[in-house]
């Protein structure tokens, strides 16, 4: 009898993981590959123009340019250029504030496709999934607007940038690569995070099965019933929130749990996830891990602008669409 209750117990744990993490590591494969050759230097010259018009609206001067192209490919490289444009007097800190908002819709996208996605879609399925992403890249468009305003405040004198400038850094800064090197750095890349992040989401899926089965989350949800949150009345929905402050993976797997009992509906799960994110921002994400990332480039005052700004943005954007969330009919 104990023989047969462990072995129901192996085989459950057994579906409880495998499924997420095929789906994940398939995903990730995917997801990974096809944008390493959607964010490829051809797409840095196709930006060009629009590039030309984000620095214009958003008073930012040419030189601008070189750190937002990197930035598609590689974020410290991105930051590097600019601390560099810092120490030579080139550019100002508000022209760095600035540009940390409006150069989120260009230097965002790929990094959710690659780490946000594969994540989103093995928990929330296809269609809830694409509905995430799709606010998660409209943030970005928030971001933007931001920048734009803060600009009008922090930038007095600004420089024109021109097409055929910008044409010319592109072609400075971008290294060209055949359709089959792209594939190969893909699958490359997709591996080495499949194999990183399946390993962390393992863990992740083995805690959450354990806490399940010992009733914790039961535990938790009757103890939320006691705190009045107008946005979030539904316990399950909170407890969403909490576990994504915590841990984003684990909060994704808790919401992929919860609308697959029905106790939960997308709109709440939607709104959940975008509180839990403005939660895990103010707790972790910002001060422990991005202000020492900008510390470790940026003189310490600078980092903490960045990381205060990057943090409003963060709260006005979750918030923003939070309120679209909870408008709609979906």
């Amino acid at each position: 009898m104990y023989l047969n209750s462990l072995a129901d117990a192996a085989l459950d744990y057994a579906l409880y993981v495998s499924k997420p993490i095929l789906q994940f590591i398939a995903i990730s494969i995917i997801a990974i590959t096809a944008s390493e050759f959607l964010f490829s230097s051809k797409f840095a010259l196709r930006m060009l123009k629009p590039l030309t018009h984000i620095l214009k609206v958003a008073k930012l001067p040419q030189k601008f340019a070189t750190p937002m192209l990197l930035g598609i490919l590689d974020s410290r490289a991105e930051h590097s250029t600019i601390s560099s444009m810092v120490k030579e007097g080139l550019a100002s800190n508000g022209e760095v504030v600035v540009y940390n908002l409006v150069s989120k819709p260009i230097t965002s996208p790929k990094s959710i496709l690659q780490y946000v996605a594969p994540v989103v879609f093995s928990f929330l399925g296809t269609f809830l999934g694409l509905i995430y992403i799709a606010f998660s890249l409209a943030a970005t468009l928030i971001g933007f607007a931001l920048g734009v305003a803060l600009s009008h405040v922090l930038i007095k004198n600004s420089e024109p940038s021109s097409y055929a400038q910008l044409k010319d850094v592109a072609i400075g800064v971008m290294q060209y690569r055949s359709s089959v090197e792209i594939a190969k750095r893909g699958l490359g890349k997709a591996l080495r995070i499949a194999k990183y992040v399946g390993i962390r989401f393992l863990i992740v899926l083995t805690i959450l099965y354990i806490l399940t089965q010992l009733g914790i989350f039961n535990y938790i949800k009757s103890a939320l019933k006691l705190l009045p949150l107008p946005i979030l009345q539904n316990p399950e929905a909170v407890a969403i929130a909490i576990t994504y402050a915590i841990s984003p993976s684990a909060g994704f797997a808790l919401a992929g749990n919860t609308l697959g009992k029905g106790a939960a509906t997308a709109k709440e799960v939607l709104t959940a996830l975008f509180l839990g994110k403005i939660l895990f921002g103010i707790v972790s994400e910002y001060p422990r891990h991005s202000f020492p990332f900008y510390a470790s480039i940026y003189p310490i005052r600078l980092a903490a602008k960045l990381t205060a700004t990057l943090l409003l943005y963060t709260v006005i954007s979750s918030t923003i669409i939070i309120l679209i969330i909870n408008t709609t009919l979906l």
